[in-house]
C-alpha cells in the first residue's frame, strides 16, 4: 500500500487531465516497474476490474505500456517526458479555446448593428493581468501578420523570449518588429533579438520610437497609453480608420528603420545605402520634388529629354518609388537624423 507521504499531493496532475485514481496508479507504477495488474491491485487495494480500467486509461494517455507476455507487465513512461507531453497537449487545447473565443467575439461584433460595432472600435483595457491576457490572445489568434513596435521600459524584462512567436511563425504568420535603438544597449536584448530573428522574425532599428504598438492581421491593435507607467492602461483598437492610420505609421517607420542582422555572434545594422544613384541625383530629386517640368530640369542639368527620362526611371527604381514626388519625399526622409 502507498504511504501517507506518497499521497499528500495526489490530485496535483488534474490540471493536465489526469484523474485522481489515474495519478495514484501511475505513482504506484513508478515504484513498481513491470508490475502485473494483480500486483497493482494488491498494492493499491483496488479490485481487478478497477485496476484494469485505470491501467488502460494510462496506456491511452501515454503514461504506461504493457509487455507482450501472456500475463502482461506494465511499464511506466518516464515522468518528465510523459507529463511534459500532457502539458503541451493541454496548452494546445487552451490555445484553440483562445482562438475560438476570438472568433466568437468577432462574430458577435458582425452580428450586432452598426451602432454597437462603432461603439466597440476602441476599448480600454486596464489591469496588468487583463493586458497580458489580451496580448497573448492576439498572438494565438494571428493568422497572417504580426507587427510590433517596442521600446523601453519592458514589463517582463527585455530578455524575455516570446514563446508564442515560434508557434505562430510555424503556422505561417509573418513577424515584423521595430525596436528603439536604446533597446540594443540593454543586457540580454541582443540575445533575445537573435533568437527571434533566427525563428523567422524581421527586425529593424529606429532611433526615437514614439510609442509601443502591436497589430495583428491589420484587424486589431494594442497600444499602451503610457510609456513610463507600463501597466496603467492600453487601448484595444479594432478595424477602423484609426487602425488604418496606425498600420500606415508602422509602414512609414519600417521604411526609415535600419535592418538588424546577425553575423555569428555580432549584431550588424545594414546601413548600405543601396544601388548607386545617377550623377546629379540630388539636384534631380530636388527639382522633381519642386514640381519642375521636364524641359526645365533637362535644361538645368544640361541633358536631353531622353536622358532625363532614363535617369528618372533609374532613380525611381533605386528608391523603390512609384511617382516622382514620392521619390523626392523618400530621399528627404532618409536623409533625416535617425532614418538609418
Amino acid at each position: 500500500m502507498e504511504s501517507h507521504s506518497d499521497r499528500t499531493d495526489i490530485g496535483s496532475l488534474q490540471a493536465i487531465g489526469l484523474a485522481v485514481e489515474e495519478e495514484s496508479a501511475y505513482r504506484a507504477l513508478l515504484q513498481r516497474h513491470g508490475a502485473t495488474a494483480t500486483e497493482m491491485a494488491a498494492a493499491l487495494g483496488w479490485t481487478a476490474r478497477k485496476v484494469n480500467r485505470v491501467l488502460a486509461a494510462l496506456e491511452l494517455k501515454g503514461l504506461a505500456t504493457r509487455s507482450p507476455e501472456r500475463v502482461p507487465r506494465y511499464l511506466p513512461a518516464p515522468a518528465d517526458i510523459a507529463i511534459e507531453a500532457l502539458i503541451l497537449k493541454r496548452q494546445g487545447e487552451l490555445q484553440r479555446a483562445r482562438l475560438t473565443a476570438s472568433l466568437l467575439h468577432e462574430q458577435s461584433l458582425r452580428g450586432g448593428n452598426a451602432r454597437k460595432s462603432e461603439q466597440r472600435v476602441v476599448e480600454l483595457i486596464t489591469g496588468s493581468e487583463a493586458q497580458v491576457r489580451v496580448y497573448e490572445q492576439m498572438q494565438h489568434a494571428a493568422r497572417r501578420e504580426f507587427l510590433g513596435i517596442e521600446r523601453p521600459p519592458y514589463v517582463m524584462g527585455v530578455a524575455n523570449r516570446n514563446a508564442a512567436q515560434g508557434r505562430a511563425i510555424a503556422r505561417g504568420v509573418v513577424y515584423r518588429n521595430i525596436c528603439d535603438s536604446s533597446t540594443l544597449e540593454l543586457p540580454g536584448a541582443l540575445d533575445r533579438l537573435r533568437d527571434h530573428t533566427a525563428a523567422g522574425e524581421s527586425t529593424r532599428v529606429f532611433s526615437g520610437v514614439p510609442l509601443k504598438l502591436v497589430v495583428v492581421d491589420r484587424s486589431i491593435a494594442l497600444i499602451p497609453l503610457s510609456l513610463e507607467h507600463v501597466y496603467d492602461a492600453s487601448l484595444l483598437v479594432r478595424s477602423s480608420t484609426l487602425l488604418d492610420a496606425l498600420c500606415q505609421l508602422f509602414e512609414m517607420m519600417w521604411a526609415r528603420a535600419t535592418p538588424l542582422v546577425f553575423a555569428g555572434d555580432e549584431a550588424v545594422l545594414q546601413t548600405d545605402p543601396g544601388p548607386r544613384r545617377p550623377a546629379d541625383s540630388d539636384r534631380l530629386l530636388t527639382m522633381l520634388a519642386a514640381g519642375l517640368n521636364d524641359k526645365t530640369i533637362a535644361h538645368e542639368l544640361d541633358i536631353s529629354i531622353r536622358t532625363l527620362d532614363r535617369r528618372v526611371v533609374e532613380l525611381l527604381k533605386g528608391l523603390d518609388a512609384r511617382t516622382r514626388f514620392q521619390a523626392g519625399w523618400l530621399s528627404a526622409m532618409r536623409r533625416q537624423p535617425g532614418a538609418g
